[in-house]
Order: structure tokens, then C-alpha cells, then sequence
């Protein structure tokens, strides 16, 4: 049914306008919601793809921080070293 065919509708009696002024919402929700997912939709998106954009923050903090990463962690081992060796 289209939009200019539920507006002429509108004019009817109170029970029936009712009826149509819902079927004119649920139709223009149904328009929102395929553009929606229309928009978002990605058919190459799996597991794999997921998993990549959830490590995503943790490859970029290594890409900018690596220059700190290595003496932090050297320094941890040296650190930890007396107490592995002790027991």
C-alpha cells in the first residue's frame, strides 16, 4: 500500500483511522529499519574480521608504545628474576 493510499484513508471513520494512521507507522518504521541495516550491512563480516576489530586498540597502543614496551618489560624481568631464581 502506498503512502498516498493510507493518507486518503486517514479520512475515514475514527476506528478505521486509527488503524491506518498504525499501518502508516509500522510502514515508515519498516522503511527506517531496512535503511538501517541496509547501511550497515557487510556481507565479508565473520569471526575473524570481529576478532580483528576488537584488537584493534590493543595493535595500535603496541604500535605507539614500543619504544617504552621494551625497557618496562626488561626491567619487570630483572625485577621478578631474584624471586624465580630463589625459589
Amino acid at each position: 500500500m502506498h503512502l498516498r493510499n493510507i493518507f486518503k484513508l486517514w479520512i475515514a471513520p475514527n476506528n478505521q483511522m486509527v488503524l491506518n494512521f498504525r499501518d502508516a507507522v509500522r510502514w515508515q518504521w519498516r522503511k527506517v529499519n531496512i535503511s538501517i541495516k541496509s547501511l550497515f550491512y557487510n556481507h565479508f563480516m565473520d569471526q575473524g574480521y570481529i576478532a580483528d576489530v576488537c584488537m584493534e586498540p590493543m595493535f595500535w597502543f603496541v604500535d605507539n608504545f614500543t619504544k617504552f614496551l621494551g625497557p618496562v618489560s626488561i626491567s619487570l624481568t630483572l625485577a621478578c628474576y631474584p624471586f624465580i631464581i630463589k625459589s
